[in-house]
């Protein structure tokens, strides 16, 4: 049972980081969201429904930072389990394909995930808003496939690393 907890807090570790330095590498370059982010109000150009998305946003990501703290600190508890590279690195690879299919409809995609981790419909910003105008939907779909790359090379760094590791600790076998 450890190894499975210690499995699924490494690749919710590994899928969070990353996710987690793309959305901050980002938002660092908009000085309004990096101040929104630092505690100030985002400025009056900003429409009462932008500003009630980012409100949202900035709670999913709050949530995604606890996540990563929790799986980072059951990892950690765990340290001593015997951890299966590579079966860890096949799953980021599985959820990294199953992730490049759904770049291939990434709109239909993009409006179930705010379907879903949305409480509200404050992310349904017309056109002209600022938000859409910054970060149009390409922006979305690129960082998507960007986050996603590094998924897989991990993953597939990972499962490398479990042959190896695997071929590096095997007992040698004697000869009868």
């Amino acid at each position: 049972m450890k190894k499975v907890i210690l499995s699924i807090a490494l690749i919710l570790f590994i899928i969070l980081t990353v996710l987690n330095i793309v959305f901050f590498v980002e938002i660092s370059k908009n000085k309004d969201l990096k101040d929104f982010y630092m505690g100030k109000e985002l400025p009056d150009n900003y429409s009462e429904r932008e500003k009630l998305h980012m409100e949202e946003v900035k709670s999913l990501t709050n949530i995604s930072l606890v996540l990563n703290l929790i799986s980072l600190s059951i990892i950690i508890f765990l340290r001593k389990t015997k951890i299966n590279f590579k079966k860890i690195g096949n799953t980021l690879i599985i959820i990294s394909i199953l992730f490049f299919v759904g770049a291939l409809f990434y709109k239909t995609f993009h409006h179930y995930f705010h379907l879903i981790m949305f409480r509200t419909d404050t992310w349904l910003l017309p056109s002209e808003s600022i938000l859409i105008k910054t970060y149009p939907l390409e922006f979305f779909k690129s960082r998507f496939i960007l986050i996603n790359s590094f998924i897989l090379i991990v993953g597939l760094v990972l499962r490398n690393v479990g042959f190896s590791l695997k071929r590096f600790f095997q007992k040698p076998q004697r000869n009868k």
